[in-house]
């Protein structure tokens, strides 16, 4: 059995090789409000080293690991892994940082909705999280600009239209349904154009993933978020998505000043893209509830397994 001084002795040799320290703490400052809790905290950690933090509640250790591993910023200082500065590194950087991290809690800390297998699975899908290639995301543009959710949503609008007779300008019959449908579809597609156009333009993934979570509450609130969302960066973190944003309204200004009555204007393009956001909603909301597998009527390609997100294989 080793020695406390055997310890101390391994240690030294180790710190002796000469190689970067794992870990580099350099004059952390940390505090919350007027509570200074670290106050020049400098420590490293070489390969192979084992290092205890000890100290009575309220201390600073929670903060100091929550520093090293990227959930806070400090006040100032330096903190190094692998000899890379972690110190405002941008998430998608520390989201490669944290791969080769392992973190322990005191108690589960596991999503509650998620059985143990999902749990530990959750975290290898985030890593290997893969952007769907050019080819699925044109595969992709066609289905959601000629598809049959375009189709059908066109059918369905135009018929209220026409029951509603809006706009009067296109009469009744089966004349005035056409140039509805035609109008609808066609705002429709200038949408998904715009979507697609500014998703790639700003490097966002806006393509639809089915929540991992249990319950009809969560996913219904996944799918409602989602409208607005999409992935970014290499690990596909979630962020508001200016493309989700601006589509909808891309779609109905191209209606009005295109082929619309000239009395309709600004007003009525905001009113339109309110219900086109809506039904692009109610789009997700179907993808998450309906969806049974690639074979079946609601099936997309990036949507080819049973999990929905950051699964590799439906985005290659």
């Amino acid at each position: 059995m080793a020695t406390a001084y055997d310890i101390a002795m391994e240690q030294a040799e180790i710190k002796q090789d000469g190689g970067a320290p794992v870990v580099a703490v350099e004059n952390l400052q940390k505090a919350f409000e007027t509570q200074k809790v670290l106050n020049g905290m400098s420590l490293s950690v070489s390969r192979g080293e084992t290092l205890a933090v000890l100290g009575r509640s309220g201390t600073g250790k929670s903060v100091l690991l929550r520093l090293i591993i990227g959930l806070d910023q400090p006040d100032s200082g330096s903190i190094r892994i692998n000899g890379q500065e972690i110190v405002g590194l941008a998430l998608d950087g520390m989201g490669e940082i944290r791969k080769k991290m392992g973190f322990l809690f005191q108690q589960a800390a596991l999503y509650d909705s998620l059985t143990i297998a999902q749990n530990v699975a959750d975290v290898y899908k985030r890593q290997t999280y893969t952007r769907p290639t050019q080819a699925t995301r044109l595969k992709n543009y066609a289905f959601d600009a000629f598809g049959p959710y375009t189709i059908v949503g066109a059918g369905v609008s135009a018929g209220i239209n026409q029951a509603g007779n809006a706009p009067p300008e296109w009469s009744q019959g089966m004349a005035g349904y056409g140039r509805r449908f035609g109008s609808n579809f066609g705002i429709g597609v200038a949408g998904t154009t715009a979507r697609y156009a500014l998703a790639e333009a700003f490097k966002d993934d806006t393509l639809y993933y089915r929540c991992e979570c249990t319950g009809v509450f969560p996913r219904l609130r996944h799918a409602m978020v989602s409208t607005l969302t999409g992935r970014h960066g290499e690990d596909g973190h979630r962020v508001f998505s200016l493309p989700a944003l601006v589509s909808p309204y891309a779609g109905t200004f191209t209606a009005v000043y295109g082929w619309y009555p000239n009395r309709f204007g600004a007003k009525d393009a905001f009113r339109m893209g309110n219900y086109s956001m809506l039904a692009y909603m109610g789009q997700n909301i179907s993808l998450e509830f309906f969806y049974s597998g690639p074979h079946s009527l609601l099936s997309r390609m990036h949507l080819s397994n049973a999990h929905g997100s950051p699964d590799p294989g439906p985005n290659h």
